[in-house]
């Protein structure tokens, strides 16, 4: 149940607070929490005058609720450009959580340059050119939006998938030259082999792994370029 209260000075012996957009309204609402009724409180925020973003994650090979997840992002916010960071714990206070869902608070930018999410186990992925004010879900080592900034200047394609005996990556580079490198993890992250084809020219290439001895299952494949994280989903079926 909800209790709205007018005034913090209702609240006696309080234990913790947290905080969640509970009404999904675009702004942080507060509960504080107590032991009993006079205790505890939920207070609606009705101020949101600046633009935000909230973004929910589910893990794959880290654990579903992402629980030590870190979320980057980068703003231009009032002309100046900001990082800002949140991390997902699975306790923020004595008796108290926030949402597991994070959310910025972004002022007049419309558009974020970049969110950079750290899985637990260490995946990294980077999304651009991000429109403000929506609830996005991202799920680990399965991109669902690419920018089109990423597009622009990288594809990646990888077939057939499911595959047997072997893999095809096909990809091409738009723009300059770029230092290219493939890293293959299995379901439960752990690192099987790397692939560092150096400096590729601007173009299209292919690449072709010999799958036949490996086990059954699902994979990562990471391709870096040019720092930029970018992965794919692969599964083995013998």
């Amino acid at each position: 149940f909800v209790h709205h209260f007018p005034s913090f000075a209702n609240l006696i012996g309080s234990r913790s607070t947290s905080n969640a957009d509970y009404d999904n309204d675009g702004d942080l609402d507060l509960f504080i929490n107590g032991t009993n009724s006079n205790q505890r409180g939920l207070y609606r925020n009705e101020l949101n005058n600046g633009n935000w973003i909230n973004i929910s994650l589910e893990g794959t090979a880290s654990n579903r609720s992402a629980i030590g997840a870190k979320v980057r992002i980068k703003a231009t916010i009032n002309g100046h450009s900001h990082w800002q960071r949140r991390d997902i714990s699975s306790q923020n206070a004595f008796c108290g959580q926030n949402d597991l869902r994070v959310h910025f608070g972004l002022g007049d930018a419309s558009i974020i340059d970049s969110i950079l999410i750290e899985w637990p186990l260490g995946l990294k992925e980077v999304y651009t050119n991000i429109t403000s004010n929506q609830f996005l879900n991202y799920t680990e080592g399965a991109i669902t939006t690419t920018s089109p900034l990423i597009k622009e200047a990288f594809s990646l394609n990888v077939f057939p998938n499911p595959a047997n005996s072997e893999v095809n990556i096909s990809y091409s580079i738009k723009d300059s030259n770029q230092i290219i490198r493939f890293r293959l993890f299995d379901a439960s992250m752990q690192f099987v082999k790397e692939i560092d084809n150096g400096v590729q020219f601007k173009g299209t290439h292919h690449l072709t792994l010999d799958t036949s001895d490996w086990p059954t299952g699902s994979y990562l494949l990471v391709c870096e370029n040019g720092g930029i994280e970018i992965t794919k989903k692969l599964i083995i079926l013998h």
